[in-house]
């Protein structure tokens, strides 16, 4: 898995952060990375070749493959990313959450439509978020629908990546006066660690945060454990889908200390990213922790 990352650049310095991010992982997986600059004027495709030369030029990166190219379009940014990651089964996207370019935004809303189109998760880089691996957890977080489990794979795959561990995480936000089931709610978590342990071979631990906005207690118990990345599905509960997945100015996004990565509910069965995988030679996700794509 990991053997080929893509990056779409907007001309913005925001935007090369996440080429920062993605060096950092190919590193880790010998893997290719592939700058995407999306114009939609001809006239634009010289000066975009030369603005990735100068910008890639600035980065420490002589050790990994880097490979620049732009992309002329009439279309959506967002379809521009899907067909170059069409052209690279299991590759994965990873992209600043927020960036302004002369030719092409890579912004939130491209973010959204990127993750609807394509078949793998998207890693997200924010504002806040600390370009190098830190080598903490991977902090996974569940709300206990099936929707927010699409993602126990995709974490799992990551935690094996990335040679660490996984943090389940599960946010309550109890009405006043109202006592949590403690029982049922760590045997949910006390399920996910063990099917999560059974897929990555990994060390998983979990804990239930009590706070009125999921956002924000997520990002901080992240942050505590000096996470690596934090892994999601982005359709759930309790606000996690406008907290995983909204405007740019959600609370994950403006103070994550590190990427993220979010899958949508619609992908595939077992996503090209888990096929990608295997393919390795790694264990495959048992089929009952992915629910039936609802389509």
């Amino acid at each position: 898995m990991m053997r080929h990352l893509i990056v779409p650049v907007d001309g913005s310095e925001v935007s090369w952060r996440a080429v920062d991010v993605a060096i950092g992982l190919a590193r880790v997986r010998n893997a290719v990375v592939q700058l995407v600059r999306v114009v939609h004027d001809p006239v634009d495709v010289t000066l975009a070749h030369r603005r990735l030369d100068e910008g890639l030029s600035e980065r420490d990166a002589v050790d990994v493959d880097v490979r620049l190219g732009v992309r002329l379009t009439h279309g959506s940014v967002a379809s521009a990313i899907e067909q170059v990651a069409n052209e690279a089964p299991g590759s994965i996207v990873v992209m600043s959450s927020l960036g302004r370019g002369r030719s092409a935004a890579v912004v939130g809303s491209v973010a959204q439509d990127v993750l609807r189109r394509i078949g793998g998760p998207v890693v997200l880089v924010g504002p806040m978020a600390a370009t190098d691996f830190r080598g903490g957890p991977v902090v996974l977080t569940l709300d206990g629908t099936e929707h927010s489990e699409v993602a126990i794979p995709v974490a799992a795959v990551w935690a094996e990546s990335l040679q660490t561990s996984i943090w389940i995480t599960k946010v309550i936000a109890p009405p006043s006066g109202w006592a949590p089931d403690y029982v049922h709610e760590n045997g949910y978590l006390a399920d996910a660690a063990a099917r999560i342990a059974n897929l990555s071979g990994s060390e998983v631990d979990f804990d239930i945060l009590h706070h009125s906005h999921p956002g924000k207690a997520v990002v901080d118990d992240a942050h505590r454990r000096s996470a690596s990345l934090i892994v999601a599905s982005s359709r759930g509960r309790d606000g996690l889908s406008r907290v995983l997945l909204g405007s740019v100015s959600s609370e994950l996004f403006r103070r994550a200390s590190c990427p993220s990565s979010s899958c949508h509910r619609r992908h595939r069965r077992r996503p090209t990213f888990v096929a990608a995988h295997m393919a390795d030679g790694h264990r495959a996700p048992k089929p009952s922790t992915l629910p039936d794509d609802p389509r």
